[in-house]
């Protein structure tokens, strides 16, 4: 859940989405990890881009732009799952994201251990914001974890957790602005604007 740019290897491809420079104009989400997650409603979209990668099909000029061979994307050209996943949802016109539910290290769970009610006290830092997609930053969502490399250290968080939640201690899972909240309905009546879903 980056503010990604053009970079690298990775620049042919994204002029598709850049034609003008930064910012890039056909960039519809923020980028996305590829940590992906769906609802069945998405088969299909996941089904036509798994086909069009493994065809390695060339997309053609949009209709919001110029059919020039710099305009054309091979697929094959697009490397990894993440960066696939991004070109089909931005091709699409995708504007749904999830907010950061994987939080990026079990360090961050220090936030709800010390918590004071629904108060955090430490590691309290949002997701970092962007001027485009994400303005007012971004939640952390404690559902998953990922980075969880050091199985001794990830079961001393797990225990811990386990101790808070048996005295009825443990915060809710939705961190944003320094409180936690109890659902997505709560977090979003204290904050209409925000863009990420829950």
């Amino acid at each position: 859940f980056l503010d990604k740019k053009p970079e690298g290897s990775s620049s042919t491809w994204w002029n598709r989405f850049c034609p003008t420079g930064i910012p890039c104009t056909l960039q519809t989400t923020r980028w996305g990890h590829a940590h992906a997650t769906w609802t069945v409603w998405a088969l299909p979209f996941i089904g036509r881009w798994l086909r069009r990668n493994l065809r390695d099909e060339t997309l053609h000029a949009r209709s919001d732009m110029k059919d020039t061979p710099e305009n054309r994307l091979r697929l094959g050209d697009v490397s990894g799952d993440e960066d696939l996943l991004n070109v089909a949802i931005w091709e699409e016109g995708g504007t749904k994201q999830w907010c950061k539910f994987d939080i990026p290290d079990p360090g961050e769970y220090e936030a709800m251990l010390t918590a004071n009610g629904k108060k955090c006290k430490q590691n309290c830092a949002d997701i970092a914001a962007d001027p485009r997609f994400q303005p007012e930053a971004i939640p952390k969502v404690y559902y998953t974890t990922s980075h969880a490399v050091d199985p001794e250290a990830s079961a001393k968080y797990l225990d811990r957790l386990e101790d808070l939640l048996n005295k009825g201690k443990l915060p809710p899972s939705i961190l944003y602005k320094g409180k936690f909240y109890e659902d997505a309905d709560e977090l979003r009546a204290a904050h209409p604007q925000l863009r990420c879903l829950v």
